[in-house]
Order: structure tokens, then sequence, then C-alpha cells
């Protein structure tokens, strides 16, 4: 998670090896759909 929000910013995250980007104001739908991706669980899923 990070303040810096420019695409040059975001792009900068992924070349250095990171494997996603949640950027502030921490949009919460974003948030559970990153931790959903990691954990592997399926979109439809609701009890995360």
């Amino acid at each position: 998670m990070t303040a810096n929000v420019l695409a040059e910013d975001i792009s900068l995250c992924y070349q250095s090896g990171m494997n996603g980007h949640l950027g502030k104001p921490l949009d919460i739908l974003q948030l559970l759909g990153a931790i959903k991706y990691h954990l592997n669980i399926s979109a439809g899923a609701t009890d995360v």
C-alpha cells in the first residue's frame, strides 16, 4: 500500500518486484479483491 498513485510510481513498484498495488485513499472493494486474489478465493465468495 502506498500514497504514490501516479502511473510512473505504479510502474516502478512492479519493476521492483511487487505483485500488486493498492493506492491511498484506500478503496475497500479493491482491498478485498486483492486479499481474495492472494488467498485464491473465488470472486463469488462472500465470507472473507
